[in-house]
């Protein structure tokens, strides 16, 4: 059904917001979901039926390019195009630190001492205090997110991978323009969100160990430490030079290259793609309806009172 297209944090919505192009019509493009220092393309997105791929970045570009004949464009990072369309900046008063703890989903464990990660934490100068710690949701409702507490820490959580909503990202940027700086124990998405609202991010404690023992992801079968990759050298290294209040300017150059900053489509040209390749495929007539009736579905069911309730079960069965 090649009217489906992808719901995770909202991805969709805000690229057809960005682009001007109309809510009610199917998307006829797949997009990448976050950031990744893989050096390839991901095997689920390589099994789109979707005559059009939308990427991060120049990098990310080459990279499909070498694995599909299906056309790649530059869309940039969803988020930060959120974050300049909504003229979201930094508050005035913010202070102290947030921190993104490496987390966990359904099919990949991160392990890490958690006590240490905390008493490390603790030790950053009085400049990085307060902190709040801010969990993936699958952590934010496991064992963990009570250590953290326990530990004095708040605990925040910017939701779950809300389908066909911007309530993720509201939320998301609603919690880190309140503070001044960004920490975690590995590079993520998070990572280049924050340097691109200007707080400076850098690495602390251990790095995680990853469970993928039980995992079902077709990606994860592909899946090696971020150092084993060029980029994730890179990132790595960049962020690994221990606490700071300043960005460098190798910073800057690297997450607006990975963000497709100066290299993605303006929302005009963004437009102008989106419909050539609907009119070409039909997307904009033949599939209207049956676009119209999914969608309705799935934000019904994904993002229903009930969800987070069922999300609890099925993390619970996961880890009996």
């Amino acid at each position: 059904m090649n009217y489906q297209e992808p719901l995770a944090y909202g991805f969709n919505q805000i690229i057809k917001h960005y682009a001007r192009f109309p809510w009610y019509l199917p998307l006829p493009a797949n997009l990448e979901h976050g950031w990744t220092p893989r050096d390839h393309a991901l095997v689920t997105d390589l099994k789109t039926t979707k005559p059009l791929m939308l990427v991060m970045s120049r990098r990310r570009k080459a990279q499909w390019q070498k694995k599909s004949k299906i056309p790649a464009q530059i869309m940039g990072s969803p988020f930060i195009h959120f974050k300049n369309l909504r003229k979201i900046t930094q508050n005035k008063n913010a202070k102290g630190t947030i921190v993104f703890p490496a987390h966990s989903t359904f099919d990949l464990k991160s392990e890490y001492d958690i006590e240490d990660f905390c008493g490390k934490i603790k030790n950053l100068p009085e400049k990085f205090q307060p902190v709040t710690i801010c969990l993936f949701y699958l952590d934010f409702i496991s064992a963990k997110a009570d250590l953290y507490r326990q530990a004095g820490f708040e605990v925040v959580t910017a939701g779950c991978k809300l389908a066909n909503s911007l309530d993720f990202a509201k939320n998301f940027y609603k919690i880190i323009v309140s503070h001044r700086y960004c920490v975690s124990n590995k590079v993520s998405s998070a990572t280049f969100y924050a340097v691109d609202l200007g707080l400076p991010f850098f690495l602390l404690g251990e790095k995680p160990r990853l469970d993928i023992s039980k995992s079902r992801d077709l990606n994860i079968a592909y899946l090696s430490p971020g150092q084993d990759c060029q980029t994730g050298e890179i990132a790595e290294k960049l962020f690994s030079s221990g606490s700071r209040d300043k960005i460098s300017r190798e910073q800057k150059e690297f997450v607006e290259s990975e963000m497709g900053i100066g290299d993605c489509l303006s929302r005009g040209q963004m437009n102008k793609l989106l419909w050539r390749y609907s009119k070409q495929n039909r997307y904009y007539f033949l599939q209207s309806i049956s676009y119209l009736l999914w969608i309705c579905y799935k934000s019904l069911l994904l993002n229903a009172p009930w969800v987070s309730i069922l999300i609890r079960i099925k993390y619970k069965i996961l880890n009996r």
